[in-house]
């Protein structure tokens, strides 16, 4: 589903998304930045899709979060995600 975003230097760590059977189960993708500095995850929650950024391995406060019941909008809100991460990562506000 996400084979053309560069998740670099990010490491997919888990992918269930090329399985539209798997497409409402709760864990689906990850992807982990800087040894889980940060990780993506994105899982089916019910009704809708939750994309999470989570700052070391903190889930109960996710630093970023979009919600969306439309699988067509996932891979605008992954790559949305990403730039995140890479803004973390890269930017002069690095952390």
């Amino acid at each position: 589903m996400f084979e053309h975003i560069n998740f670099s230097p990010g490491q997919i760590t888990y992918n269930e998304t090329n399985d539209s059977n798997y497409l409402h189960e709760e864990d689906l993708f990850q992807v982990s930045f800087d040894e889980d500095r940060y990780v993506i995850d994105l899982g089916w929650y019910g009704s809708e899709y939750a994309l999470l950024l989570i700052k070391q391995l903190d889930w109960s406060y996710p630093i970023w979060e979009r919600r969306t019941s439309n699988l067509s909008e996932l891979e605008f809100l992954m790559r949305e995600c990403v730039l995140h991460v890479k803004e973390l990562l890269y930017g002069k506000n690095n952390d």
